[in-house]
């Protein structure tokens, strides 16, 4: 019966979403779990205790996208760590999660709650993954236009829910609160948090930021670090997303028997200006950023410059070059792993001799 119920429930909130034609549409639910979220962000309703649950922040529906073989309900994938000789055979199970990642803590009773990835991702996942898996058995953007705003919602989301780009925010928040440009306090309203994330209302330059080594070990206490954080990354990946529905998407397809690979931060960026836009990538609007997402070994996403939303999605081949481009990109914004459906010690020794392009502490 519960199951049943959750079905329905979910069938219901489709139908719903799925009656609209703006990018608006997906949003407004975003937005509301997001100021559902902010509600409790000091409230002590809702919070239930988790112990050792393993949050992954690569979707598992992606992680299978890139495995070489299944065995009951276990999908197999290679995993290559930066700095090893060789990539291991693993589970998808196994990798791109950390316990507890997505908990956020009440600071009255401090008892955990998983609501973030319950509520928020959950939805952006069960949406998203339908879309991307019609991709790929289409091998196609033959997608409406509501379905290209659950992708963008889905990508954009993606983008701000690894470690990766938790170390990105870290930073930022912390260069202002050292460098007393603003007060802690201040961080708890909400509006000026909008502003100074979603704006850059500080008028923070990113060459500040590369420069700059924080002193403290560990995030200011606001609210609890986990409920702050959580929330800053949705603020962003809600705007990100309104800006990815906007530009111009292609579905890139190798050939010759070139491979995509993955990574813990699946989501990368082609730039093409000498300094990124502030804060690293936020600004999605801005014609000198691209975005890829490779969905499986054959198939990757692309969105590139701003455009009107005629005619706006493209299909082709890539050469071999385009193809290993894409997956420079991937390496160099990987945290730590890349995965893959193949076993190459090219791949290997190419990771393992790559920097991350973001180093943070």
């Amino acid at each position: 019966m519960k199951n049943n119920y959750k079905k329905l429930k979910d069938d219901v909130e489709w139908f719903f979403v799925s009656l609209g034609y703006k990018f608006l549409t997906l949003q407004l639910i975003i937005d509301t779990y997001i100021d559902y979220f902010w509600y409790y962000f000091n409230c002590f309703i809702l919070h239930r205790e988790i112990e050792n649950r393993h949050d992954h922040f690569v979707p598992q529906f992606i992680l299978k996208n890139f495995s070489y073989t299944q065995k009951k309900d276990k999908f197999f994938l290679y995993a290559y760590k930066r700095g090893e000789k060789s990539p291991f055979s693993t589970t998808t199970k196994n990798i791109a999660n950390q316990i507890g990642f997505y908990n956020t803590k009440n600071k009255y009773t401090k008892k955990q709650s998983n609501f973030v990835d319950r509520k928020i991702y959950g939805l952006l996942e069960g949406r998203g993954s339908r879309i991307i898996k019609k991709i790929i058995a289409q091998k196609s953007l033959d997608i409406s236009h509501l379905e290209e705003c659950v992708l963008a919602s889905f990508v954009g989301h993606l983008y701000t829910r690894t470690p990766s780009f938790r170390g990105q925010l870290k930073n930022f928040l912390l260069y202002i609160l050292e460098n007393k440009i603003i007060e802690l306090k201040q961080i708890e309203d909400k509006e000026f948090l909008r502003g100074i994330l979603l704006n850059n209302s500080l008028g923070i330059e990113q060459k500040e930021l590369t420069k700059y080594n924080y002193s403290k070990n560990k995030l200011y206490d606001v609210g609890g670090a986990e409920n702050f954080m959580s929330f800053a990354a949705l603020m962003i990946g809600d705007k990100i997303s309104e800006e990815l529905y906007y530009k111009k998407i292609h579905l890139l397809e190798t050939k010759n028997g070139d491979f995509f690979v993955s990574s813990d931060n699946p989501v990368s960026i082609f730039n093409f200006k000498e300094m990124p836009v502030f804060p690293t990538g936020w600004d999605f609007k801005d014609k000198g950023i691209a975005i890829c997402f490779p969905i499986s070994p054959t198939l990757s996403l692309i969105y590139d410059v701003v455009g009107d939303r005629k005619n706006v999605l493209e299909i082709g081949e890539i050469t071999s070059s385009f193809c290993e481009l894409v997956n420079n990109v991937i390496m160099l914004y990987a945290d730590k792993f890349v995965f893959s459906s193949k076993n190459s010690p090219e791949v290997q020794k190419l990771f393992s001799s790559m920097g991350r392009q973001y180093k943070y502490k």
